[in-house]
């Protein structure tokens, strides 16, 4: 029987142990990497975010890895905001694929660097990722909040100012419609009153055109009659002048009286039909 030749194999896994401590990575990947409030023992984690209170008892890192062969170097790198380190964490790689750390916060120094933190993941000497959480103190975040508090109530303010300013500006409005409402009714009050005195208007104007054109037939009516009066009058004194003369030679009387009688019946004649003209 041949005796089996072993050092080949030897040879290959004392080859394998010293890939395993050297400071290269070789094909390993991060394919997770988060931080969290808590990871059980299984590696699930729970609470995952990157805002811890400072009254939060510690923050988690998880990181998931493929290709990670057992007995690599492990680091977790803690730096506080600025970049200064903080504190690190060693672990040997076995055949699991998920691992995490923590640091403690409230009770601890580092509660009083609030603000970016970063952890950062090696595999012997190789940076394989970063990851940014931030440490938010409580104090500042009831500051934040209340401040967030007054703003809602300036704003609240403004917005109740504002609706008291709309709703006075509605009641003058509608105030204004009123008054509006009463101006068109006194308009086409004033419309129809001012209707009515025009067409009153016409009236007085056609009934004074009616008298002007009376008073004209009038005026030619007087003229003539005054031409009659006048020439009645001239008449008249003729008749006298006759009377004179007749009675001078004749000396009847009662021829005078006739004849004056006949000459006031004339004269009253032509009164009467001026007074009537008129």
């Amino acid at each position: 029987m041949k005796k089996r030749n072993t050092t080949h194999g030897f040879v290959f896994l004392l080859v394998i142990s010293m890939i395993a401590s050297t400071s290269i990575a070789f094909g390993v990947e991060v394919t997770d990497f988060l931080t969290c409030m808590n990871v059980d023992e299984s590696g699930v984690a729970t609470g995952i975010s990157t805002e811890f209170l400072t009254h939060t008892p510690e923050v988690y890192v998880r990181v998931v890895f493929s290709d990670l062969v057992p007995g690599q170097k492990i680091t977790f790198g803690w730096e506080i905001p600025g970049g200064g380190g903080w504190d690190s964490t060693e672990i040997t790689s076995t055949n699991e694929t998920v691992y995490w750390d923590s640091m403690p916060i409230e009770f601890d120094l580092a509660a009083s660097f609030s603000g970016n933190w970063t952890v950062n993941i090696y595999v012997g000497t190789e940076l394989m990722d970063s990851l940014n959480f931030v440490i938010v103190d409580i104090d500042d975040l009831r500051m934040d909040i209340q401040n967030l508090l007054d703003g809602i109530q300036a704003s609240n303010e403004l917005v109740q100012e504002a609706n008291d300013q709309a709703q006075a500006a509605n009641d003058q409005a509608l105030l204004w419609q009123i008054e509006l409402s009463e101006l068109e009714e006194r308009t086409t009050e004033i419309e129809l009153n001012y209707n009515t005195v025009l067409a009153q208007n016409l009236d007085i104007e056609n009934e004074l055109s009616h008298k002007i054109t009376e008073f004209s037939l009038m005026e030619s009516q007087y003229s003539d009659l005054n031409v009659d009066y006048n020439e009645n009058i001239q008449e008249l004194e003729q008749v006298k002048e006759d009377l004179e003369t007749l009675e001078g030679q004749t000396g009847n009387n009662n021829t005078l009286y006739l004849a004056i009688g006949a000459a006031v019946i004339a004269i009253l004649a032509a009164a009467y039909f001026y007074t009537k003209s008129r």
